[in-house]
């Protein structure tokens, strides 16, 4: 890892704008991690697939992690409440963050965390696997569940809800974006 000009973090995986930052909203209900990347060949290399109509050489990767009451791994219906959750929260923040950033005239999606397909653009023939995108571009530990792989958090290990947005944006405005929809997330989440 080395330092560019810029202060960014440059690896493997690309580099780093935005070093893993924590926000929650007002009322501390709801907590949030992102960072900002600038992917690596690899992860630029998929990203043609999944947003073929965007130039990907200025695409930053934004992984975001909530933190879970309860352990991923495990199943039933408290796992999948949760899970339900923290998707509604994903998808309220990263919709507001989104709308933030296009109405500044950048270019801006994010992932369904179930499909791995873009939400708001025209979709691809390919569609962006979390897991291996973040080991690319935070160097995070994984857990093999037989059937898929969970991200281990450093912090919150295998009690984390990864979610991705994608964006044109330079580092300030999307931290200014993120701290916008997480002051507004409780009362969109709540309606």
């Amino acid at each position: 890892m080395t330092m560019d000009q810029c202060g960014g973090r440059r690896g493997r995986g690309g580099e780093t704008l935005i070093t893993p930052t924590l926000f929650s909203d007002a009322s501390g209900s709801v907590t949030l991690e992102f960072s900002a990347h600038r992917p690596g060949r690899t992860v630029r290399a998929e990203l043609k697939s999944i947003f073929p109509d965007v130039d990907v050489s200025e695409v930053v990767v934004v992984p975001t992690f909530q933190p879970t009451s309860v352990d991923l791994v495990s199943i039933g219906a408290e796992v999948e409440a949760e899970k339900d959750r923290l998707l509604q929260t994903f998808l309220c923040v990263a919709r507001s963050v989104c709308q933030t950033l296009m109405d500044q005239g950048f270019w801006a999606d994010f992932s369904d965390p179930c499909s791995g397909y873009p939400m708001l653009g025209r979709r691809g023939s390919s569609f962006f696997a979390d897991v291996p995108a973040i080991q690319a571009l935070l160097r995070y530990d994984t857990l093999d569940c037989s059937v898929c792989k969970l991200i281990l958090h450093p912090r919150w290990q295998s009690q984390v809800y990864p979610a991705t947005l994608f964006t044109t944006a330079p580092a300030d405005p999307l931290r200014a974006a993120m701290q916008h929809a997480l002051a507004h997330v409780s009362v969109v989440a709540a309606e």
